[in-house]
């Protein structure tokens, strides 16, 4: 099964394990798993994300709606780390700290 299938089936029939793993074979259809099928973040779908900074901040923003390490090394020295560093600097500190 492709990712994009994945996707798709997960979104017409709900969330599965099977799905959620071939999802996240894309960091693109593992971001739009979390959002739009979960509806949650996951430990499987973030560390997929991450694979992209695009897609890692986007999850951070969208999906776990908070900073989280994962997230933040993966944009860190991107042209996604001014913009992640605006919204969620004073969790970024604390985690830093």
């Amino acid at each position: 099964m492709r990712p994009e299938e994945a996707l798709e089936h997960a979104e017409r029939h709900g969330p599965s394990d099977d799905t959620r793993v071939f999802a996240c074979k894309n960091p693109f259809y593992a971001y739009y798993y979390a959002l739009d099928v979960d509806k949650c973040p996951r430990e499987d779908t973030r560390e997929a994300a991450c694979r992209e900074a695009k897609y890692a901040y986007e999850y951070a923003i969208k999906v776990d709606k908070e900073a989280q390490i994962d997230t933040w090394l993966a944009v860190k020295d991107t042209e996604y780390e001014r913009e992640y560093k605006k919204i969620f600097n004073d969790s970024i500190k604390e985690q830093i700290i």
